[in-house]
């Protein structure tokens, strides 16, 4: 049943992209894809370790510029969840899962199981006539359906989550479900005291994370993490590019940075992906001794007036990412001095999880310095060609 799950998800996705052959030809092309892989055995050990130790077939990696360790004082650690909160119709998915128990059934698939060509395959359909209308059926049915079959399974992914991470609640980890981004930032910068941080999202093959409303974390988005900051855990998939994509080496002298790889045994079964249910194999990372570094590093600001269309925005630093502005709570944003280039600096101002917004007038930023050096920003404002979305930048 579970190959034949497989086989409707990627039969149904040939379909949306629109088939150049027959429908006869692409089904069996894909059923016959889909047997090879089938045929791929999976050992009795590797069974029992999906079964009862899930956390077992992902080991952390560790990334770190420095050998020096020391057990520094434990801070606040925390968990952000930025995976969205699904809804579907409970029916409607009952409905999809029984009419597959039927299809499942048919003589049609009884008889493809010996079929090892593609004109054997055609062959059985064309003697099959009523169970292949009836499966066309079912795909017609499955794709106009298809998010509610999806947003049941993130919400059964969600569940098991859920019951994982009660380990890591008893060890004083803080779980916040997030809905975007920058809930994110401002927790983290009202809590002075913020040591671990273990963020779980989805990512894309280019190694992007997207928040719960599917708003992409910017380039340099864990530059100006708080000082307290000792360790980072980012669990999605397509890990290394991850990696890549947000430059977390360059963050290393700040932070160590810990990453799931599944074990080379089951790279077949899970190739990218990254399983939540083997979350649990990071519940021991917060008592791994850090690395602390005795050089202090200069704390800068930039700060606002009391325009209320600011509020919320994202400000970005030579495209380094710094946080949201959150006039109600501070008209300041303190970044890491480092991230100040000697020569010239751009900072951005944009609304993540907006593509069109209003121009937002005339107000001052002022930069200031850790030597009390202040400095007025001069503001530009581009518009795009359509005229309707700004990109507002800064520069000295």
């Amino acid at each position: 049943m579970r190959h034949l799950r497989i086989f409707i998800q990627i039969m149904c996705l040939v379909l949306s992209w629109g088939a150049s052959a027959s429908i006869g030809e692409e089904f069996c092309k894909t059923y016959l894809d889909i047997q090879k892989m089938s045929h791929q055995k999976v050992s009795l050990k590797e069974s029992l370790k999906l079964a009862f130790f899930p956390s077992s077939i992902i080991h952390p990696v560790e990334l770190k510029q420095s050998e020096e360790r020391d057990q520094s004082i434990q801070g606040n650690k925390y968990i952000f969840i930025h995976l969205p909160a699904p809804k579907f119709d409970l029916n409607k998915v009952q409905e999809i899962k029984s009419r597959e128990k039927e299809i499942g059934a048919l003589e049609l698939f009884t008889q493809l199981k010996s079929a090892r060509e593609m004109d054997a395959c055609l062959t059985i359909i064309e003697e099959n006539k009523d169970d292949f209308s009836k499966v066309q059926g079912y795909f017609t049915l499955y794709l106009n359906h298809q998010d509610q079959i999806e947003a049941y399974h993130e919400s059964k992914s969600l569940e098991v989550l859920s019951k994982k991470l009660k380990t890591f609640q008893r060890q004083g980890w803080i779980v916040s479900y997030v809905n975007q981004m920058s809930e994110m930032y401002q927790q983290l910068r009202a809590d002075a005291r913020v040591s671990d941080i273990l963020l779980v999202a989805h990512s894309d093959q280019f190694g992007r994370l997207y928040d719960a409303k599917k708003n992409i974390f910017p380039k340099g988005a864990f530059a100006n993490l708080p000082q307290s900051v000792k360790k980072l855990i980012i669990y999605s998939c397509h890990s290394e590019k991850v990696i890549s994509y947000y430059k977390i080496n360059s963050y290393l002298h700040k932070f160590n940075y810990y990453y799931p790889q599944v074990e080379s045994a089951f790279n077949h079964l899970f190739e990218s992906k990254t399983p939540l249910l083997s979350i649990r194999a990071f519940k021991n990372i917060s008592s791994r001794k850090s690395f602390t570094s005795s050089q202090k590093r200069a704390n800068c600001q930039i700060e606002f007036d009391q325009n209320k269309n600011l509020n919320g925005l994202g400000v970005s630093l030579n495209d380094q990412f710094l946080g949201f502005v959150d006039i109600k709570s501070s008209r300041r944003l303190s970044f890491d001095c480092e991230l100040l280039s000697p020569e010239k600096n751009q900072f951005k101002f944009y609304d993540v999880d907006k593509t069109e917004r209003p121009s937002l007038g005339d107000w001052a930023v002022i930069l200031r310095v850790e030597n009390g050096k202040l400095k007025e920003l001069k503001l530009k404002e581009y518009l795009t060609w359509d005229q309707k979305k700004h990109l507002l930048t800064i520069g000295q």
